[in-house]
């Protein structure tokens, strides 16, 4: 019986090991488009030629309690069309 068991426990090992060893395909890898910059929604041909990245903007945190009310403020405008009800959006 014990012996059984020991067979049983070291196919299953065997098993796990050879799973792991696999290659995969996810994006999850250390590959160099996992480190590209995010997609920003614009095309190529949108941006000019000589575009230069966008200083990180600055927020100022004001001191005390929260506000009750939400505060929306654009940091950088966009230029595309503005989102209707309804329409996919994706942002980061």
């Amino acid at each position: 019986m014990s012996r059984r068991l020991l067979a049983l426990t070291l196919a299953a090992v065997v098993a796990l090991v050879a799973a792991g060893c696999g290659s995969s395909n996810d994006s999850t890898s250390s590959s160099p488009s996992a480190s590209a910059p995010a997609d920003t929604g614009t095309t190529a041909a949108q941006q000019p030629a000589t575009a230069q990245p966008r200083p990180k903007p600055k927020v100022n945190v004001p001191k005390g309690s929260p506000p009750k009310k939400l505060v929306v403020k654009d940091l950088i405008k966009g230029t595309g069309p503005a989102a209707k009800p309804g329409d996919p959006i994706t942002v980061n």
